[in-house]
């Protein structure tokens, strides 16, 4: 199955993988040209970010289980442009951005090779943060 990331002014769509042990998130195409509005916001956010994934492993693993993603999984996420709006009080605003973005999909795996992969990653320690390197 091939993976084509989809690049548009109003909506993208981009295809993504977590790492099997320690669940960083990472992009599975490398191809194709951004719209400005997105490599503008990858000057100022990660990838992490913008898809707003809690940084905590564990946190990161129930999101990634609720979506029904395993580690090493492809998935697909959609992005549309940010939102900026001023936020604080009257004399103090600043600037502040929300992303709208969307799980889209995941790329079929068999159930058994989904629980080997969650199998691993457990036995590498990184529930409840104790593997180093973690991001928790």
């Amino acid at each position: 199955m091939t993976h084509i990331d989809l690049y548009g002014e109003k909506v993208c769509r981009v295809w993504f993988y977590l790492e099997e042990f320690c669940l960083s998130l990472e992009r599975l195409n490398l191809a194709g040209d951004m719209p400005d509005w997105l490599d503008i916001e990858l000057m100022q956010a990660c990838w992490d970010e913008i898809l707003e994934l809690p940084r905590d492993d564990d946190e990161r693993a129930v999101w990634a289980l609720e979506r029904g993603i395993a580690p090493g999984q492809a998935f697909l996420m959609e992005i549309r442009p940010p939102h900026y709006f001023k936020s604080g009080p009257y004399d103090c605003q600043e600037w502040d951005c929300e992303y709208d973005t969307q799980f889209v999909r995941a790329k079929p795996m068999l159930a058994q090779e989904a629980a080997d992969q969650w199998e691993e990653w457990i036995k590498a320690g990184y529930l409840d943060g104790q593997a180093p390197g973690g991001m928790s």
